[in-house]
């Protein structure tokens, strides 16, 4: 997944073509490796669209975390109580980092995605069904369960 999250247009007048732009490009994903591979394609992409247009390109590393694979074992385990609580279970491949980056580093980390309308997350249009935050209530308190009793 990569995310374009902000924009910086100069001069920023309202009738003029921008002279510079800036953006920033948040790339996540649950492995190193096709995280790396999709930022060469994207900068070489950019590179090709910016020499086609004989406009200059940039790019600079603002920061770099690698990859937080979740812990396979939790993983199951959330799996089993969502089924449990509603029937069936998707597994979502997820970057998304949070507190499970620095979670990660001291115990292992597992991920619970409560649905979204229209898949829209991290912006003023999410939003969540009260009967779906019951079911992810009902599937954590499962979990916690099962894993309190060694399951």
């Amino acid at each position: 997944m990569a995310t374009v999250g902000d924009v910086q247009c100069a001069p920023g007048a309202v009738n003029v073509i921008p002279g510079e732009v800036r953006l920033s490009l948040d790339i996540r994903g649950p492995q190193d490796a096709p995280l790396a591979a999709l930022l060469q394609t994207l900068l070489a992409e950019a590179e090709a669209i910016a020499g086609r247009r004989r406009l200059q390109f940039d790019a600079q590393e603002y920061y770099h975390i690698g990859a937080t694979p979740c812990d396979a074992r939790l993983q199951t385990a959330l799996e089993r109580a969502v089924q449990q609580v509603q029937g069936r279970s998707l597994s979502l491949p997820s970057g998304a980092g949070h507190d499970a980056i620095a979670m990660a580093e001291r115990w292992p980390v597992g991920m619970l995605f409560v649905r979204c309308k229209g898949g829209v997350s991290h912006h003023p249009a999410e939003a969540v069904t009260t009967q779906d935050v019951a079911l992810a209530i009902a599937a954590y308190r499962q979990v916690v369960t099962d894993l309190a009793q060694g399951e």
